[in-house]
């Protein structure tokens, strides 16, 4: 199906969209055949709000805006995991943060702080550098073998984090 044009109409908390000059292609073992309509209704539960949701990069959305889409894929029966991983990412990046900031901390602190400044410098970049790239590896698997994308963005922190705290408790 093919429209010119589409038109959203308001009814209520729902609406539909107005489809104008529809044309129809029918596919047959032994024919294509054509149907055009000046006017069509098209109900579907995909507000202007929603599609212009579409149009954004996962990434660049608000974090109730990927909620809301990706609920809205779940109720449509299309797999929501990309929005909900770009979710879980942005609602977590404090903690994220929070626990690079234990680990940091641990070093000065913790068992490396009769260590060169350079060394630690260099720890803390090997750490860092490791700690990106488990998350890069992360966040794809799980979309490839489809285990949680919370799962994928909280791992990880904590193994950060449980480093960090392991490294203060060791000086005690």
């Amino acid at each position: 199906s093919f429209a010119d044009s589409a038109t959203y109409v308001e009814q209520g908390e729902n609406g539909y969209w107005q489809l104008n000059n529809v044309r129809k292609s029918l596919l047959t073992t032994s024919s294509v055949d054509t149907d055009i309509d000046l006017r069509e209704d098209w109900q579907v539960n995909l507000s202007p709000e929603l599609l212009s949701v579409l149009l954004v990069d996962p990434e660049e959305q608000s974090i109730s805006g990927l909620y809301q889409f990706a609920q809205y894929f779940e109720s449509e029966g299309l797999d929501s995991t990309t929005y909900y991983l770009a979710f879980w990412k942005k609602l977590l990046q404090p903690i994220s943060t929070f626990a690079l900031v234990v680990l940091a901390i641990s070093f000065v602190f913790g068992p490396l702080r009769e260590a060169t400044t350079g060394f630690r410098v260099f720890i803390a970049l090997g750490i860092g550098l490791i700690f990106t790239i488990m998350q890069s590896v992360m966040e794809p698997a799980s979309l490839l073998y489809g285990f949680s994308p919370l799962l994928a963005v909280i791992t990880p922190i904590l193994i950060c984090f449980g480093l960090g705290v392991y490294l203060m408790r060791r000086v005690n």
